[in-house]
């Protein structure tokens, strides 16, 4: 039977799951999320996407206000439009606040950023169903709007700061010290399923 951490380096003394980190060019969003029935683990790299989140989303939003064209404009406004619609159905909510973030980064014009952001595509899903599990919907759309009204004024700074104070209403939930229950029933209930994992 093959071990769910195969293929991946190990750091720590205990050598088990909970200490693997992907080997260099192996990383599998599915396997990342298979590997361990403790939501403690999975809130682990959870955690660390945000961090990633917070480094690249601000300067990708800042981007957009210097680039976005008509089209990819207009076509945040209408995912604005449909997270205020859907904000009384958290699944269908998600899939558009992920479409947001899509279209937000393509306006940015850059291949490799698209190539990054597909790859955590399936850590992105689950990360928002947590928060979405915790927060207002109403109050995340609010936020959207802010980023959009700063993109459509052409004013990067005011669309960095927007987008990082979005993403600063969340961090909290991602703090390993601060770890509670609440939060990781929300991520064992991550997906469509009620299991993060997909299985």
């Amino acid at each position: 039977m093959r071990c769910a951490c195969e293929g991946w380096s190990r750091s720590g003394t205990d050598g088990g799951c909970a200490s693997a980190r992907p080997a260099s060019g192996t990383i599998s969003t599915q396997l990342l999320l298979e590997l361990s029935d403790d939501p403690g683990v999975v809130r682990r790299y959870l955690a660390d996407l945000h961090d990633v989140r917070m480094l690249l989303e601000p300067e990708i939003a800042a981007r957009a206000a210097i680039q976005a064209d008509p089209v990819q404009l207009a076509r945040l406004r209408a995912s604005l439009a449909e997270m205020r619609r859907l904000e009384s159905d958290p699944d269908a909510y998600v899939e558009i606040d992920l479409a947001f973030h899509r279209d937000l980064a393509a306006a940015a014009d850059n291949v490799v950023l698209a190539f990054v952001l597909d790859s955590v595509g399936e850590l992105l899903r689950v990360s928002r169903k947590v928060t979405n599990m915790l927060g207002s919907l109403a109050d995340v759309t609010e936020a959207h709007s802010r980023i959009v009204d700063a993109v459509a004024a052409r004013e990067p700074e005011a669309a960095r700061q927007a987008m990082r104070a979005h993403l600063l209403t969340v961090t909290g939930v991602w703090v390993l010290q601060d770890a509670d229950a609440q939060v990781e029933a929300a991520i064992r209930r991550g997906d469509s399923n009620g299991n993060p994992r997909g299985r």
